[in-house]
């Protein structure tokens, strides 16, 4: 059995119900471990009239930290730590893990297949190749009511 201490999901922030913070927040109930809630803020720039690209303000870090600790648990966990990082998410996602010794890696995929995942990449696809924990990656679907009994055992579907 895996002993898992340390459970990292990165958020997105997508408008999509999150699957994989269900699992994540499920794991580490159930293996009394830690949470950690992680965003990663990729680096913007702007070009002004002199053709010099200028970052963009760094008002956001702060930002998706607001939003990280805004995020409502759907299961109840022993410890929560949020950590923002900027940079470029498949290799910031790496860096948090090892960092923070992260034991599992619980993220989301959206699924894009084909012209969209070769344009846009798959920062899960690139976490799975490279992380030196093991990794869950869960696929968002629409929310399942039957998954009430396992996130809020006792508490009958809400």
């Amino acid at each position: 059995m895996l002993d898992i201490r340390i459970v990292l999901h990165p958020h997105d922030f997508s408008a999509t119900p999150s699957a994989a913070l269900e699992v994540a927040c499920v794991l580490a109930r159930d293996y009394e471990a830690e949470l950690i809630l992680a965003h990663v803020v990729e680096p913007a720039f702007v070009t002004t009239v002199d053709g010099v690209p200028h970052p963009i303000p760094s008002g956001l870090a702060a930002g998706a930290l607001d939003r990280l600790k805004a995020i409502q648990l759907p299961a109840p966990v022993a410890a929560v730590r949020h950590v923002v990082a900027v940079g470029m998410p498949v290799e910031e996602i790496l860096r948090v893990a090892i960092a923070e010794k992260a034991d599992l890696i619980v993220m989301g995929t959206h699924g894009r297949t084909g012209l969209a995942r070769l344009g846009m990449g798959s920062v899960a696809e690139g976490v799975l190749r490279q992380a030196a924990c093991p990794v869950v990656i869960v696929r968002n679907l629409p929310p399942d009511p039957s998954l009430d009994a396992v996130l809020h055992p006792g508490q009958g579907a809400l």
